[in-house]
């Protein structure tokens, strides 16, 4: 039987979130040692958690910033029970105690999420970083290639894109410390949702993918699981274009765009377009 990784989420008090005169924000996080932690695993502890004083710890992803031009975005199932029927960015929950440590690793989640194919190539995208980062001992290949044995998708081949992390969208200083002592400290964009307290640590990641966006398959992987197997929602993925503001289904990208009266954003994929397009920017 299949089955999906339960998330492990904390509610952290003891933290500090503090903003300088530019917008950037500090936050220190002291997670408890692990025999003290009391793990959030299902949506019924979670609702229970939200509006505590304190941080829902930790969520992360974000989104891929195609060719300078198009965000990749999908919309939530009707029946999510979180922002239902919303636009997104690939985001999700920790689901390790390394990953309550060092959170920088929910960057796995932009990889798991979204998949990129070169129908021209019949090939699957992988994105490649130069040099070293706080998250570069994740297997990016293992990762993407995994999730898409769960939605049944046949590709002949693996073709590497240059990919980037852009510093000035990872202007947050994010500091955890576990049992006293630092665990880690990096950069990346801290969302704290005012109503609920859930902190989304979220990534830019520029692909420059030498190719029409015509040959760009985008597909969702995110699963349920259903009479023990693992199902794909198969939900809709859509793409902002960046200079016009326009929201269009990738599969319809030179078609009209989309109203945006009947699209809604997720309160962490409006601040990451924000932050994209500069401060102060209307999305």
């Amino acid at each position: 039987m299949q089955k999906l990784t339960p998330y492990m989420l904390l509610l952290i008090t003891d933290y500090s979130l503090t903003a300088g005169p530019d917008g950037t924000k500090k936050i220190v996080v002291h997670v408890p040692p692990k025999k003290e932690r009391h793990y959030i695993q299902d949506y019924a502890s979670l609702k229970a958690n939200w509006g505590s004083k304190g941080l829902i710890w930790v969520s992360g992803g974000g989104a891929y910033i195609i060719n300078h031009e198009w965000v990749p975005l999908v919309k939530r199932s009707a029946d999510s029970p979180t922002n239902p029927g919303r636009l997104t960015v690939s985001t999700g929950r920790a689901e390790t105690d390394q990953e309550l440590e060092q959170p920088c690793l929910l960057i796995r989640e932009l990889f798991e999420e979204i998949v990129i194919f070169n129908s021209r190539r019949n090939s699957l995208l992988i994105p490649s970083f130069k040099g070293t980062g706080a998250w570069s001992g994740l297997d990016i290949t293992k990762i993407i290639a995994g999730v898409v044995k769960n939605i049944h998708h046949a590709f002949t081949g693996l073709e590497s894109v240059d990919a980037c992390l852009k510093p000035e969208y990872h202007q947050d200083q994010l500091i955890v410390h576990v049992g006293g002592d630092v665990c880690s400290a990096h950069r990346t964009h801290c969302h704290v949702n005012k109503t609920n307290g859930e902190v989304n640590l979220l990534y830019a990641v520029h692909l420059d993918i030498p190719c029409s966006m015509d040959d760009l398959v985008l597909l969702d992987t995110e699963c349920h699981e259903q009479n023990g197997r693992v199902v794909p929602l198969r939900r809709e993925v859509y793409l902002y274009h960046l200079p016009s503001r326009q929201f269009y289904l990738s599969a319809n990208k030179h078609g009209t765009p989309c109203s945006p009266e009947t699209l809604e954003l997720t309160p962490h994929a409006k601040a990451l377009l924000h932050l994209i397009h500069g401060l102060g920017a209307k999305v």
